[in-house]
């Protein structure tokens, strides 16, 4: 969120406000573990803006009743009502909500009420790549195929950032074929490579 909202920053923009959309409170189910597999999918914050809870067949895994989902359609019902209205999206919130500049990239952290916070993102892509250079769990294959997903498939595609990663690390590696070789051993042993 840091580069558009830095982008509309420097061309004047001042009333500035950002979220991080935490919705982590699915069932887990014998088949998948939706928290960790699904999580704050791209989109599934749209179903609590309009309290139409749609996802297909897993619809009752992704959002199930109870108190965190009415929590999380109350906040963000209201957020968008008070933004829409007043240009603040904060009237509805117990603490004020600080708008976004590229100093201390301030933001709201969505969450069920006893998360819900204002924070601050203290995280750069530079910094979130160092950490998986430091990890000694993943494999060297598991770093690179990482590193291709952030630099690659999240935004703008950037080989060249890509092969020049920690001293260029992944750059002989190809991260697709070896994606194409899991899917393929995935298939073999359970008919899919699909978690749904």
């Amino acid at each position: 969120m840091d580069e558009p909202l830095d982008a509309l920053e420097l061309a004047g923009y001042d009333n500035l406000y950002a979220y991080r959309f935490d919705w982590d409170d699915q069932v887990k189910s014998f088949f998948a573990d939706f928290p960790n597999i699904i999580g704050a999918a791209h989109g599934t914050d749209i179903s609590f803006v309009t309290g139409d809870f749609k996802y297909g067949p897993i619809t009752s895994y992704i959002y199930p009743e109870g108190a965190e989902r009415d929590q999380m359609q109350r906040t963000i019902m209201n957020i968008w009502g008070d933004f829409s209205q007043s240009a603040t999206p904060d009237k509805s919130l117990p603490f004020r909500w600080q708008a976004y500049n590229s100093a201390d990239k301030a933001y709201v952290h969505l969450d069920k009420d006893e998360f819900l916070a204002l924070d601050f993102e203290t995280q750069s892509l530079d910094s979130l790549l160092e950490r998986v250079v430091a990890n000694n769990a993943a494999s060297h294959a598991e770093k690179c195929i990482l590193v291709w997903e952030t630099l690659i498939n999240i935004g703008d595609a950037d080989i060249p950032r890509y092969k020049a990663w920690n001293n260029g690390q992944c750059a002989k590696f190809d991260a697709r074929a070896e994606q194409d070789k899991i899917a393929a051993e995935l298939i073999r042993q359970y008919g899919t490579s699909s978690v749904l």
